[in-house]
C-alpha cells in the first residue's frame, strides 16, 4: 500500500514506522513506543485512527485484500 511490503510479502517496519507512523499519529491513535514494538495486530480502535491519520481508502485496502463496506 504505501509500497514497504516487497515481493515476497515482508514488511518493511522500520520505515513504517519512521515514515508513517510518527509520534505524532502514534500520541493520537493512542500507543506507547512499547506497545507498538509488540503488536503483531492493531486492535479496532487503533485501526479505525490510524486509516482515518494515514488518509487510506476503501480502495487502498482493496488493494491489500482488506474488503470494507463504504
Amino acid at each position: 500500500m504505501f509500497g514497504l511490503v516487497s515481493s515476497s510479502g515482508k514488511c518493511n517496519y522500520p520505515a513504517l514506522r519512521r515514515l508513517f507512523i510518527t509520534d505524532e499519529v502514534m500520541a493520537d491513535v493512542g500507543i506507547t513506543e512499547e506497545q507498538y514494538k509488540s503488536m503483531r495486530l492493531f486492535y479496532a480502535k487503533h485501526s479505525e485512527k490510524l486509516v482515518y491519520h494515514l488518509g487510506i481508502t476503501s480502495r487502498m485496502l482493496k488493494s491489500v485484500g482488506i474488503d470494507v463496506q463504504d
